[in-house]
């Protein structure tokens, strides 16, 4: 199976954001550190791609993903978690891993930090998070 090209929707200095023709976002995290205000652009404009196209999927590339400052992970908190961020009531989420390091730090602070609605699924392949997200949609 192929994996058809996403459209890009936004990039900044955290990452890009991009709609997957198949109906789920595909989020991709630059190599950081990057400012928070860049994570805020990009988490919001997450929430509002996902409200736009009633969609509730979402592929976190968590890769490259660096560890989260505090600021960075009080903005999560205070704002993503807290649901203030408009959002979809439920995202199913598919993170991309390092196939090389199982779940990396940064990874494991959003697991500590996640509300008891979030649902997460863990991949080491990119085709299989794409399938898993595709049935979703579906």
């Amino acid at each position: 199976m192929t994996i058809p090209d996403p459209t890009l929707v936004f990039a900044n200095a955290a990452g890009c954001l991009a709609a997957h023709p198949a109906g789920y976002a595909v989020l991709r995290f630059a190599p950081g550190p990057w400012p928070v205000e860049s994570l805020a652009e990009l988490v919001t404009e997450t929430g509002a791609l996902l409200l736009a196209r009633r969609w509730n999927g979402l592929l976190a590339d968590v890769r490259q993903l660096p560890v989260f400052s505090d600021e960075a992970l009080d903005w999560l908190q205070r704002y993503w978690f807290a649901r203030v961020v408009p959002q979809p009531p439920r995202i199913f989420k598919a993170l991309l891993l390092p196939a090389s390091t199982g779940v990396g730090p940064a990874v494991g602070q959003l697991r500590l930090q996640a509300p008891a609605f979030t649902h997460y699924a863990y991949f080491a392949d990119e085709l299989a998070a794409h399938t898993y997200l595709a049935t979703l949609a579906v």
